[in-house]
């Protein structure tokens, strides 16, 4: 479905990823882990379009990335960035009409309202169309992000093929309520057939969601798998350079077992 081959980003002299390798699959939920300045969302902005790779190609539905109109991207693929400025007083129903318009489907008024208010229903919004979006809580203003995305992309599977969901650190500015809410969400596009990439810094959360895990650190991919091999205690100590009273300290015994050697 969406897939970067010795994918490289670099700006001036400075390497920002270096010849990764990945594979998000349709029908799955893939999550993109490692430290502070790993390459995580350089790697996700590139896959969605936003940065041009400096090495490497991004191929989506066989189709290299760079052969895209813009149009053509919004029907395939939309993208929830870390955070969204804006100048200008749009009211949260605003917001998510700006996804309908970019899916770029012929929708009556009436029809374009219902998938509005099912969407902001979706992640707990219902009754804030009229409200503006700067009086919102920095976690309602990621909500509604949220629902413009779904809004834009609203079917996982299309005439076009599977639809793709890219979400950087969707879950950085909610309580817990709507962090678990949120995954849900996310796992339930991919298991209707669609694809979702997110960037994740909860790793219990990767644990619980996760189809396939890729670790990233320096800007290179250190892992690769399934939950199982990608957060074993022995990679988290190595990827997030951590010590055992660390990890006891976040997880206790929770965190899955170290390998058998």
């Amino acid at each position: 479905m969406l897939e970067a081959r010795n994918l490289s980003f670099s700006v001036g002299p400075t390497q920002l990823i270096n010849s990764i390798s990945f594979r998000a699959a349709a029908g799955e939920f893939t999550v993109i882990v490692g430290p502070n300045g790993a390459g995580k969302s350089t790697l996700l902005r590139c896959l969605s379009g936003e940065l041009t790779p400096t090495g490497g190609n991004i191929v989506m539905h066989g189709k290299d990335l760079k052969h895209y109109q813009p149009q053509e991207l919004a029907v395939h693929r939309a993208v929830l960035s870390q955070s969204s400025q804006l100048s200008f007083p749009f009211k949260v129903h605003e917001i998510a009409m700006l996804g309908v318009k970019a899916s770029q489907l012929a929708l009556s008024k009436e029809e374009a309202n219902q998938r509005i208010a099912k969407a902001l229903s979706q992640v707990g919004l219902q009754g804030y169309e009229h409200r503006y979006y700067q009086s919102l809580s920095g976690g309602e203003q990621q909500r509604t992000h949220m629902a413009r995305v779904l809004c834009q992309i609203w079917q996982p599977v299309t005439q076009h093929g599977p639809a793709c969901l890219l979400l950087d650190e969707p879950t950085a500015s909610l309580d817990l309520r709507y962090q678990i809410s949120l995954l849900d969400l996310a796992k339930s596009y991919a298991r209707k057939g669609g694809c979702v990439v997110a960037v994740l810094h909860e790793l219990d959360l990767v644990k619980a969601y996760a189809d396939q895990v890729y670790m990233l650190k320096q800007g290179e991919l250190f892992k690769a798998g399934d939950p199982h091999a990608a957060l074993h205690q022995d990679v988290l100590m190595d990827g997030f350079e951590l010590d055992q009273r660390m990890l006891n300290l976040k997880w206790g015994t929770q965190m899955l077992e170290p390998r058998a050697h």
